[in-house]
C-alpha cells in the first residue's frame, strides 16, 4: 500500500489569533487610506495633526506629484490592495488557500516594497512628512511582516518575484507620467459682477485677525478702525476698471501693484503667495512673458497668503507658510508707500535665495526702500487691511484651492504652468498673444 507523500512545505493554518492580528492592522491601514482618499478627492484644506505649529507638512505630500498614478491617487490603489488582502485572509483555511497564500504574499511585499519607495520619496524628494502616510505604511507594514512569517517558502518565493515586478511597474509609471501641473478653466459670462475691488464694503470674515507682522521682535495687528497712513498713496494715476473673470470680477489696474503697463489690452490678476515654491518659479516666467509679449499683457500682483493667521479660509497652516502674511503685508505696504519701489522689492523678494528671506530680513529690505516709520504707518493703515481682505475675497470666488492662480477677462489658469514655454503656450492660445 502506497501513500502520497506529505508536501516539502505545505500551507500553514494560521490561528484565529493571528488572522485577527493580520485584520486588525490591514483595517487600520484601509481606515487610513480611505480618510487620505476622501481628503484628496474633497480637498478640504489641512489634516488633523499637520501645519506649522507640529513640523508635518501633509499638504506638500498630498499634493505632490508622488500622490497619483495617471491621475488616480495612491491612496485609493493602497485601499485596493489592502481589500484584496482582507479577502484573502479569509480563504486560509479553506479549500483555496494555495491560491490564498500566493496572493497574500505577493501583496505583502508589493506593501512593504511601495512602503519603503514612499517613504524614501518623502524623506528625500520631497522633504515633507505626512504622519498620516506614515501611519498607513507602519499598519500595513506590520500585517505584511505578520504574513510573510507565516508563508510557506513556495509562496515567499513568488512574492518576492511578483510583489518586486508590480511595484517596479508602479515606479516606473510614476516617474514616466508626469502629471499636469495646471488647469485652464473658460468661464462664462455674467452680467453683475461677484466681487467690486474698489468697494470698501466687502462682506465680512470670521471674526479672526486679518493680518499681522511679526518683524523685530513685535508684532503690529492690522485693524479696521486704524487709520491709513497720511502720506501714503494708494495707487498709481487713476484709471479704468477692467471686468474679468467672466465679468465676475471688476477691478482697476491701476490702483494695485502690476508688472507691466495698466493700460495693456490683456490684464491677468495673478494670486500668489511669497511662501509656495510654484509661485515663485511662475513668478520669473511671467516677467519673461511680460517681455515677450511687451506692450500687450500686464499682470496685476495680489499676494495671498496661505496662512490662517491673516486668512481665515485657511483652517491649518502648513510649515512652509509660516511666514506668508508678513511677507504679503510688507510688500503691499512698500507699493502703498511708494509704487516704484515695490518691483524692487518683489523681484528681492522672487529672486534672493528662499532660505535666508525671514519677516526680519524681509522688514529690513523694505526699511531701505520706504523709511521705517512710513512702513510702520503703512502696516497699520487700513488701506493694506482692504487689500489683503479683497486678495482673500478673490481667491474665495476663484474657487479657492491651489495657487497660483492667473485670472483673466474669461479664463482662469489654476496652478503653475511646467516651464516658461508651457506658459507661453497657455497664453497665445488663450489669450491671443503673439510673441514680438
Amino acid at each position: 500500500m502506497t501513500h502520497d507523500p506529505k508536501p516539502s512545505d505545505p500551507d500553514p493554518n494560521p490561528t484565529a489569533l493571528w488572522r485577527w492580528s493580520v485584520r486588525l492592522f490591514l483595517l487600520v491601514a484601509l481606515g487610513i487610506s480611505g480618510f487620505l482618499l476622501q481628503h484628496t478627492l474633497a480637498g478640504q484644506g489641512s489634516l488633523p495633526g499637520c501645519g506649522a505649529d507640529t513640523g508635518f507638512d501633509c499638504d506638500s505630500v498630498l499634493n505632490s506629484r508622488w500622490s497619483t498614478v495617471a491621475g488616480i491617487p495612491t491612496s485609493g490603489m493602497a485601499m485596493g490592495l489592502y481589500i484584496i488582502l482582507l479577502g484573502s485572509l479569509n480563504l486560509v483555511n479553506r479549500p483555496a488557500k494555495t491560491q490564498a497564500w500566493f496572493i497574500l504574499a505577493t501583496g505583502a511585499v508589493s506593501v512593504l516594497s511601495v512602503g519603503l519607495w514612499f517613504v524614501v520619496v518623502q524623506l528625500w524628494i520631497i522633504k515633507a512628512i505626512c504622519p498620516w502616510c506614515m501611519g498607513a505604511h507602519a499598519a500595513g507594514s506590520i500585517a505584511a511582516i505578520l504574513i510573510l512569517l507565516a508563508s510557506s517558502r513556495c509562496a515567499r518565493n513568488w512574492g518576492v518575484v511578483l510583489g518586486l515586478l508590480g511595484v517596479s511597474i508602479f515606479i516606473c509609471l510614476q516617474l514616466i507620467i508626469i502629471p499636469p501641473t495646471h488647469r485652464v478653466e473658460q468661464l462664462t459670462t455674467v452680467t453683475t459682477p461677484l466681487l467690486n475691488g474698489e468697494e470698501n464694503n466687502l462682506p465680512s470674515t470670521p471674526d479672526k485677525p486679518t493680518g499681522s507682522l511679526s518683524a523685530g521682535g513685535t508684532t503690529k495687528d492690522l485693524r479696521p478702525s486704524q487709520q491709513p497712513t497720511s502720506g501714503g498713496t494708494s495707487g498709481g494715476a487713476s484709471g479704468g476698471s477692467v471686468r474679468l473673470m467672466g465679468g465676475r470680477v471688476v477691478m482697476s489696474p491701476h490702483k494695485h501693484p502690476i508688472m507691466g503697463s495698466p493700460d495693456a489690452p490683456h490684464i491677468l490678476l495673478y494670486l500668489f503667495d511669497y511662501t509656495c515654491p510654484h509661485c515663485r518659479a511662475l513668478h520669473s516666467h511671467l516677467e519673461e512673458a511680460l517681455v515677450r509679449y511687451k506692450g500687450q499683457l500686464a499682470v496685476v500682483i495680489l499676494p495671498m497668503p496661505l496662512n490662517s493667521d491673516c486668512n481665515p479660509t485657511v483652517n491649518q497652516t502648513e510649515p512652509r507658510h509660516r511666514d506668508a502674511c508678513s511677507f504679503a503685508i510688507l510688500s503691499l505696504a512698500v507699493w502703498h508707500i511708494n509704487p516704484s519701489q515695490h518691483a524692487i522689492f518683489d523681484r528681492w523678494m522672487i529672486y534672493t535665495d528662499f532660505a535666508t528671506i525671514t519677516p526680519d530680513t524681509a522688514r529690513a529690505k523694505a526699511i531701505e526702500l520706504v523709511g521705517k516709520e512710513a512702513l510702520d504707518a503703512a502696516i497699520a493703515s487700513a488701506w493694506v487691511r482692504d487689500e489683503l481682505t479683497r486678495n482673500i475675497k478673490l481667491y474665495q470666488f476663484s474657487g479657492g484651492g491651489v495657487i497660483p492662480k492667473l485670472i483673466g477677462k474669461n479664463t482662469l489658469i489654476a496652478g503653475r504652468p511646467g516651464s516658461a514655454l508651457d506658459l507661453f503656450e497657455v497664453l497665445e492660445e488663450e489669450l491671443g498673444l503673439q510673441a514680438n
